[in-house]
């Protein structure tokens, strides 16, 4: 029977392929099969084969991989602590309720990472590296961590957490108060807070109080005030610029007061702001070409709670002061609203 070779289709006798399509095989001895050809030659004239083609390994990139800022903020707030939640640049991005109550303030208050600086005394440098300390915040022991976040988001959380074991806490709280400072130190804390940040602008700050020992019992309040008006002023003087805080004793009316005044040859406050620049509902604007100021509503509060006032004058149009003025004795309440000067 007649066949065909499957290579090249000529007519053979046996197999299925010609004795010509054959010729890469070697045939041994007469009935044996042929064996093909090595098909992975060895000799130094053959190509070597290439390595089987497996994926690099490359390292995984995380930057893509980074948390999400509203998983962070759940992270945050299922934490029950006082946390802050800061971007690259530092801006302040979340802060929980528990933050706040620490602090005493409300969320317009943390509009600038400085307000926290000026609180707890910490400044917060580099974001990337991770920090803790432990400080005191509106007389408790507080412990404080720096947390990064690592990836493309960027930023940092920082953690408030209590440094007292719950025996401290009780006999804190069973304690006698702490004297109540004298307001020459008052002004003079205050003062010395914010040499850190007049020192990058050059800014020479001056401390104007006469050697009294007056007290005031709401100096909390009283050193928060002063430091508004500073930080204020420090924004707006122009480098190697000069500040001064001060205070003065005085009598209105047959009662005692204290004046105190932060002065500095920044720009005037126009005539047209100075009754709205106190009002709550104020919004500041810290790249307007005109003078305002922030959070000045607050000194505003505190000097009605003690039956004073707040104003700023620019009479000399070569400096600009805010003063800030009230009753030594605590008059708070519906009195003092009847007694504000």
């Amino acid at each position: 029977m007649t066949r065909k070779c499957f290579m090249c289709g000529r007519e053979i006798s046996s197999g299925i392929v010609c004795e010509k399509c054959d010729k890469p095989r070697k045939k041994t001895s007469a009935g044996d099969v042929a064996i093909p050809a090595d098909p992975f030659p060895t000799t130094q004239d053959a190509h070597a084969l290439d390595p089987f083609p497996f994926a690099p390994v490359v390292p995984f990139p995380v930057e893509n991989a980074s948390p999400a800022i509203t998983s962070v903020v759940d992270i945050l707030v299922a934490s029950g602590v006082p946390a802050i939640l800061l971007g690259p640049d530092k801006s302040v991005k979340f802060v929980t309720e528990e933050a706040k109550t620490l602090f005493d303030a409300s969320r317009s208050d943390f509009a600038s990472i400085r307000f926290v600086e000026e609180k707890t005394g910490v400044h917060i440098a580099d974001l990337s590296m991770p920090a803790s300390e432990k400080l005191r915040v509106r007389d408790r022991n507080i412990i404080y961590s720096l947390v990064p976040i690592s990836g493309g988001a960027g930023g940092a959380a920082l953690i408030f957490r209590s440094g007292e074991t719950p025996a401290e806490s009780q006999a804190r709280a069973a304690v006698t108060p702490k004297p109540v400072p004298g307001v020459t130190d008052v002004v003079r804390v205050v003062a010395e807070r914010f040499a850190p940040y007049a020192a990058p602008k050059a800014i020479d700050i001056q401390v104007d109080v006469p050697e009294i020992e007056q007290q005031f019992a709401d100096y909390d309040r009283l050193a928060e005030s002063l430091a508004i008006l500073m930080d204020n002023a420090i924004h707006y003087v122009p480098f190697g610029g000069q500040v001064v805080i001060g205070m003065r004793s005085m009598e209105h009316k047959g009662k005692p007061l204290l004046l105190f005044f932060v002065m500095d040859n920044g720009p005037l406050v126009q005539e047209s702001l100075r009754q709205v620049i106190f009002e709550p509902s104020f919004v500041w604007n810290p790249t307007g070409l005109e003078r305002t100021g922030r959070g000045l509503f607050k000194c505003r509060e505190f000097a009605n709670s003690h039956a004073g006032s707040v104003w700023v004058e620019s009479k000399t149009g070569k400096a600009c002061t805010f003063f800030l003025r009230v009753r030594p004795d605590n008059v708070s309440g519906s009195d003092a609203s009847q007694n504000v000067f």
